[in-house]
């Protein structure tokens, strides 16, 4: 039997328009949804609990501001 996949929430910029969207991602594990959010330039800030309800990881989302903040800092931009 397969382990039961998580929904992990993923934000993510997109190349085209230059929006932020966020979007649920199924994943077995929180280490394979970062791969996968990887391949959208993206980043897991959160997941769902068994009610459907969003819970966010204050200190990934914290880490991703600050990293933000120094690479306009460096060059001015937000780009990666």
């Amino acid at each position: 039997m397969k382990p039961e996949r998580k929904k992990f929430i993923m934000v993510f910029q997109s190349t085209e328009d230059f929006q932020i969207y966020k979007s649920y991602m199924p994943a077995y594990d929180l280490e394979s949804a970062e791969i996968l959010a990887k391949c959208f330039r993206g980043i897991i800030v959160g997941q769902l609990n068994w009610f459907d309800e969003e819970i966010y990881y204050e200190e990934v989302i914290k880490d991703e501001m600050m990293s933000l903040q120094k690479r306009i800092d460096e060059d001015g931009t937000g780009d990666y």
